[in-house]
C-alpha cells in the first residue's frame, strides 16, 4: 500500500507500481478517480500529523544538510485569521479592529496569502516580479481561484472532473493556437492517388528496409482493393489482417 500526497517522490511512485505488476498510467488512472473530498482529507490529515514536527525549523533542517542556501520550492502560504462577524458586536470592549489589508515580507518567489474566518475568506497571490511575470501571475491566480471554485461546488466530483482552466486561460489558449484545419471529406484512397498525380516520386512510406513513393503506394492499393472485391470483400466488412511489419 503507497499512500501518495503532493511531497510524495517520483521513485516511490515507480517502484510501487513496479512491485505490483501495474504500469504507471494505470496508477495515475486511479488517482484520478478519487473523490475530491476523500483527496482533501488525506491532506488534512498529512498536515495535522506534521504538526507534531512544527517546532524543528527547516532551516536547522537544511543546515545540518549542508545546504543552507538551497531553495526546497519557491511558493508559500500564508493563514491570518478574521475576527467572525457576529463576535463583533458581543465584544465587551470599545476597541474593535477591521482587517484591511495584509502583507507577509517573504523570499518566496509567490506566496499566497489568506485571510479567512468560520463565514468567509479571502486570498490574495503576491509575488516578485523579477521571477514571475504579471502575465504568468495572472495566468496563475485565474488558475487558483478556478480550482478553488470547482473544489467547494463539487466535493464529490471526482479528480478527473476537476476542470482546472478559467474562462480566460481557455480564451488565451485559443488565441495562441493556430486556426483548427478544415474538415477533407475524402477516402485515404482517394487522397493517396490525388498525391500519386500530383507528386509521384515523393516519399509516402518509409521503413527500415525500404521505402514506397505515392505512385507505388497507389498501385499496390489498388491492386489490393482489387484482390480484396474478387473475394467479395465489401463496404463495412472486417477483414483480419495479419502481416509483418516491414516492407
Amino acid at each position: 500500500m503507497i499512500k501518495v500526497f503532493l511531497s510524495t517522490p517520483a521513485k516511490a511512485i515507480i517502484n510501487f507500481c513496479a512491485v505490483n505488476k501495474i504500469t504507471i498510467s494505470n496508477f495515475y488512472q486511479i488517482a484520478w478517480a478519487l473523490l475530491l473530498r476523500n483527496l482533501l482529507q488525506e491532506a488534512q490529515q498529512g498536515f495535522l500529523k506534521s504538526l507534531k514536527h512544527q517546532h524543528c525549523s527547516l532551516a536547522h533542517v537544511q543546515q545540518a544538510l549542508g545546504m543552507p542556501r538551497h531553495s526546497l520550492f519557491n511558493t508559500g502560504i500564508s493563514l491570518q485569521r478574521l475576527p467572525s462577524a457576529s463576535n463583533k458586536g458581543s465584544a465587551v470592549s470599545s476597541l474593535n479592529f477591521e482587517h484591511l489589508d495584509g502583507q507577509d515580507s517573504t523570499g518566496y518567489e509567490m506566496i499566497v496569502n489568506v485571510a479567512a474566518n468560520s463565514e468567509t475568506f479571502g486570498a490574495a497571490l503576491s509575488f516578485w516580479t523579477a521571477q514571475i511575470s504579471e502575465a504568468n501571475a495572472a495566468h496563475i491566480s485565474s488558475c487558483f481561484a478556478q480550482i478553488v471554485s470547482e473544489i467547494v461546488a463539487q466535493p464529490h466530483e471526482i479528480v478527473a472532473e476537476l476542470g482546472p482552466l478559467s474562462r480566460r486561460d481557455v480564451l488565451h489558449i485559443e488565441s495562441i493556437l493556430p486556426p483548427s484545419p478544415s474538415g477533407i471529406e475524402a477516402c485515404v484512397d482517394e487522397l493517396v492517388t490525388l498525391m500519386a498525380n500530383k507528386r509521384p516520386n515523393k516519399t509516402a512510406v518509409e521503413f527500415w528496409d525500404g521505402s514506397l513513393s505515392y505512385s507505388e503506394l497507389d498501385d499496390m492499393s489498388s491492386r489490393v482493393v482489387a484482390r480484396l472485391q474478387l473475394i467479395g470483400v465489401g463496404i463495412e466488412s472486417i477483414v483480419p489482417v495479419c502481416f509483418s511489419k516491414s516492407m
